[in-house]
């Protein structure tokens, strides 16, 4: 993980688009091990510019939700 954040029980991880097409097996088994579980996890996507493209949610619920 590039980030825990403790008090928010958040798992952040920070790809660029192309490490995140490379990494998307790793990526997922993230998501599975914390499935049913307290934790949140997000997965930000940026460009080369370090602009976010996309945001990747799994809540408490293990709904995934892109923006």
């Amino acid at each position: 993980c590039d980030f825990y954040i403790p008090k928010d029980k958040l798992i952040l991880e920070i790809k660029s688009d192309w490490t995140y097409k490379n990494s998307k097996d790793k990526i997922n088994n993230i998501k599975k091990t914390i499935k049913n579980t307290e934790f949140k996890f997000k997965v930000w996507i940026l460009n080369e510019k370090g602009e976010i493209l996309n945001k990747i949610f799994k809540t408490k619920n293990n709904i995934d939700i892109k923006k």
